[in-house]
């Protein structure tokens, strides 16, 4: 239920939200709203490392400057 960020830490891809497409590697990261059905794929034939980032916390809200409240 948080938003997340997809960021490659090596090699590429194309990340897949319905039938959107966006752009990973080491130039292009994906934010992504909270709960967002998703999938990545790495460009054919290579491996793709991604690094997943929830932005903040669960349990928390935050206000509009992205200050985390309890």
């Amino acid at each position: 239920k948080l938003p997340v960020t997809i960021v490659a830490i090596a090699g590429a891809g194309t990340v897949r939200v319905g039938s959107e497409r966006f752009r990973v590697d080491a130039l292009h990261a994906v934010v992504l709203p909270a709960n967002a059905r998703h999938s990545v794929e790495p460009d054919a034939g290579t491996s793709l490392v991604v690094l997943v980032h929830h932005i903040g916390a669960p349990g928390h809200d935050s206000d509009e400057e992205g200050h985390a409240h309890p």
